[in-house]
């Protein structure tokens, strides 16, 4: 103790000590790690490349592996669940098998896009702007919603209903009216779901006025959770599936992408787990023991429970966690009468809510996922195919097309500059409407998405300001006078 230096020179060691501290950590979390071996090095094009390679690599090597235990274990590779999803198998996790399955279960007039979209005096429509849509497959390029403007971009034939809706909800053109999409001039970039995250790498936006990169993306699926239909991702005596709610390595990935690229910002459907029911007493059901499927007599008092038995709390899993995301939520149409009317808002009995394992918010907020009137694809060749589809795959891209038209209008004012996704997102949620109990909640989030404030009373004051966004994205620090946006 006698040795121990005291007064201004001690505290200034541990403020230097400090900063050293912090300068560290800061290199650390830049250079972000991916779950395998790949740092995410966005910094160069070439250092972008060579990231991507590596990615495609990896998910090659792990789809791989999967492919050779379900050969070896008789497990199923793709398919369609008695409910209509589809599911393929992407990756082992620990030995056990990870399933991508889809979230499917008057979109517009529900987040008020239709008064900003083509409409005067905003006349917004998506132009010079691509989106990002991963998915089952992709789109049908020829459908008569999207004329040129739809490109499959990693070449995959396998054209699907799920991922044409989902495409047509973003952007289709209206030739049937019903059917306007949220950006109806946006360029549409379709992707199957294999190898997703090195495609995000190569297309996210790491800077304003990349016309060749993503600002928004779309993902309207996510790895399979708790149950479905009779089969269940866990153990056979866990009540609850405990990968619900962790924030795990896939959010984690997700989060060091969106850190590394400050201007993208991904769309996550919240999934359709809360209504997700175990089977009757005595019924066969199957259970993940030992990275294959087995089965057994189902007896509720042991056995897992249904998905939402805690009150439908935290039934949000995987990416859906991921912390700079928006994750979003499925509520009935909010019209009536042809008009906005958030009393028909109603929340769906699907839409899995939050919160998840560390208190945060999920989802971020909610759209109309009921129902909704879009393009299909029975064939290749199938132009002007329409149906409805149901689920928070329907709300995230109805949230994820009316967000690019924020950009649009941002660009209106500050042409050549963007708002980085930090303040895009902030954005969304500061001006969502309220729903349910007043304030945030872990049913509906910050609200209802609401891109008639967005777009026309909150973008303004930035007018002033061009640089806030800027300020606020890299170091927390709002400058607006409207919200605090930060990326974590």
């Amino acid at each position: 103790m006698g040795n121990e230096i005291r007064g201004p020179l001690s505290h200034m060691t541990v403020c230097v000590r400090q900063c050293v501290v912090f300068f560290l950590i800061t290199v650390l979390f830049t250079l972000h790690a991916y779950s395998g071996e790949t740092v995410l090095d966005l910094s160069s094009a070439a250092a972008r490349t060579k990231t991507v390679q590596a990615l495609k690599a990896e998910s090659k090597q792990e789809q791989e592996k999967a492919l050779a235990a379900a050969g070896a274990k008789g497990l199923p590779v793709r398919g369609t669940t008695a409910e209509g999803a589809v599911f393929e198998l992407m990756k082992l996790q620990d030995g056990e098998p990870l399933y991508y399955i889809t979230h499917n279960e008057n979109a517009a007039i529900s987040t008020a896009t239709d008064v900003i979209r083509n409409t005067a005096p905003y006349n917004l429509s998506g132009s010079g702007l691509i989106v990002g849509a991963w998915d089952d497959g992709v789109a049908n390029p020829i459908h008569q919603e999207f004329g040129a403007r739809a490109v499959v971009m990693d070449g995959s034939t396998g054209m699907t209903d799920h991922a044409t809706l989902v495409c047509g909800t973003l952007g289709a053109a209206g030739v049937d009216a019903r059917a306007l999409g949220m950006a109806p001039s946006v360029l549409l970039h379709s992707y199957d779901w294999d190898a997703d995250f090195a495609e995000m790498t190569a297309a996210a936006a790491t800077a304003s006025n990349q016309p060749d990169k993503i600002y928004v993306s779309n993902h309207a699926y996510g790895y399979g959770t708790g149950w479905e239909g009779v089969y269940f991702y866990g153990g056979k005596t866990q009540r609850q599936d405990p990968d619900f709610g962790l924030y795990g390595m896939d959010a984690r990935d997700w989060d060091a992408l969106c850190y590394s690229a400050p201007y993208y910002l991904p769309f996550k459907s919240a999934g359709n787990d809360r209504d997700d029911h175990a089977p009757g007493e005595g019924a066969t059901f199957y259970y993940l023991f030992m990275n294959t499927w087995q089965s057994d007599v189902y007896h509720a008092s042991t056995c897992p429970l249904d998905d939402g038995a805690y009150g439908g709390w935290n039934t949000i899993s995987y990416h859906g966690v991921a912390k700079n995301a928006v994750t979003v939520g499925a509520v009935d149409a909010a019209v009536s009468g042809g008009q906005r009317d958030l009393a028909a808002a109603d929340m769906t009995n699907f839409s899995s809510w939050g919160p998840v394992n560390d208190g945060r918010l999920k989802p971020d907020l909610v759209a109309d996922g009921y129902g909704l009137y879009s393009c299909l694809s029975w064939n290749p060749s199938d132009d002007d195919s329409y149906g409805y589809l149901t689920g928070t795959s329907a709300a995230t891209a109805n949230g994820a097309g009316s967000a690019l038209l924020l950009i649009e209008y941002y660009r209106s004012f500050f042409p050549g500059q963007d708002m980085r996704s930090s303040m895009l997102k902030g954005l969304i949620i500061h001006t969502a409407d309220d729903l349910g109990d007043a304030g945030p909640d872990f049913q509906f989030g910050r609200g209802a998405d609401e891109h008639q404030g967005g777009g026309g009373s909150h973008c303004r004051p930035c007018r002033v300001a061009p640089r806030a966004e800027t300020d606020c994205g890299k170091s927390g620090r709002g400058t607006s006078g409207v919200f605090l946006c930060y990326r974590r």
